[in-house]
């Protein structure tokens, strides 16, 4: 059970059951045909094109504005979204977008290292932010982001869009519930080999850029699965790293990493991540009835859950369980629901699910992490108040 301490941090920094619930039949706001929000997308790169093709299933969402270096490309893409030519801006006037009426979003989709100053100049410019995970490089950083929300009374939210889909919202209410018991143990893992897509002067490879390794890129994803599944803080960590590969490019920046979780309640967590295995995407959430898993985890779309509990016969102890069932929830795109979850906070001013403090969370476990893999130490997170 969760203590009134913990408790009141899931509350805090969760939102809670009720805003779970309210979610967890799907998409977290209905069709509408009343006004949308405009975006403006800030970086143009892959993700963020894969992310753009979302807003045409956006009941509350449009891309009114663009943000890039390059010039051709920003041109190409507003023609393709029918952005008007004088909604295209650099990184060098991005500061006049506080003049564009038209603009009340920002979404920005660059590398973590370069997240916090893009942010506080855009609510500085009064527009609301959505940013996309890791939030920041460090925890500093997000800190810096989190204090210039608060002063500017602007909306700051990272973008975790697997919170938005039923498969991980019932993963939550059965935990809360004890549908399998108290959660005693949770394994996530997330990786790919990612062989030739990191070019020589890939991001990715630039400690400062990224923040670390495989860990910020895609391991925030089991972070995330493990705090929110456990419904409480870590309270140690250890971890170590590793270069199997030998690859040369993975100097500054690690490979894989290893790590365990201990949290406040008593949880106990195990996760990696990883640019070296075969495809891993998933987690298992372990209790003292049973258990339940999902895989693909944190894909958007094509998730499975899969659960067992323990069988308990008239007159007898429990046995262990034997039967192994899938539960069906309805996969959906996960990013216009979070779209549209953020634009419906923005024009009716409403809190978003996830207070911006989450980010933080994440990134004070991530930054233990990497102080017990250079320590050979365990490592009790700080968590500073924000």
């Amino acid at each position: 059970m969760l203590t009134k301490t913990d408790r009141r941090e899931f509350l805090r920094t969760t939102g809670g059951i009720a805003a779970l619930t309210a979610l967890a039949s799907g998409n977290s706001t209905k069709a509408q045909t009343g006004p949308k929000a405009g975006w403006a997308i800030v970086g143009l790169g892959n993700y963020a094109q894969y992310a753009m093709q979302r807003f045409t299933a956006s009941q509350q969402s449009r891309i009114a504005a663009l943000v890039s270096s390059d010039p051709a490309k920003a041109a190409q893409i507003s023609n393709r979204y029918g952005v008007n030519s004088g909604n295209i801006y650099n990184y060098e006037n991005f500061d006049s977008i506080k003049e564009n009426d038209d603009v009340s979003v920002v979404y920005i989709i660059t590398p973590n290292g370069t997240h916090s100053d893009l942010a506080i100049r855009a609510m500085e410019a009064g527009k609301h932010v959505i940013v996309e995970k890791t939030m920041a490089a460090t925890s500093a950083d997000a800190i810096r982001m989190i204090q210039t929300a608060r002063r500017l009374d602007k909306k700051l939210m990272v973008a975790y869009r697997a919170r938005f889909e039923p498969f991980n919202q019932n993963v939550i209410r059965m935990a809360r519930e004890e549908e399998f018991g108290t959660i005693t143990s949770i394994v996530a893992h997330k990786g790919f080999t990612i062989g030739n897509a990191l070019g020589k002067n890939d991001w990715r490879l630039d400690r400062k850029l990224i923040g670390g390794g495989s860990l910020v890129d895609i391991g925030v994803y089991s972070i995330q699965a493990c705090r929110y599944i456990a419904g409480a803080e870590p309270v140690e960590v250890t971890a170590t790293v590793s270069n199997t590969s030998g690859d040369p490019r993975f100097k500054d920046v690690e490979e894989s990493i290893a790590f365990t979780l201990k949290f406040s309640n008593g949880c106990l967590a195990t996760g990696s991540s990883s640019w070296n295995y075969s495809l891993q995407n998933y987690f298992r959430a372990v209790g003292t009835k049973g258990w339940v898993e999902l895989n693909p985890a944190t894909s958007n779309g094509n998730l499975r859950m899969f659960a067992s509990k323990d069988v308990v016969r008239s007159g007898q102890a429990p046995q262990p369980s034997r039967v192994v069932e899938e539960r069906h929830f309805t996969n959906i795109d996960q990013l216009p629901a979070m779209f549209d979850h953020f634009s419906d906070c923005v024009l009716n001013d409403k809190q978003p699910l996830l207070p911006m403090e989450e980010g933080l969370r994440d990134l004070e476990v991530i930054e233990a992490i990497y102080e017990s893999a250079r320590t050979g130490r365990a490592i009790t997170p700080i968590y500073a108040e924000v």
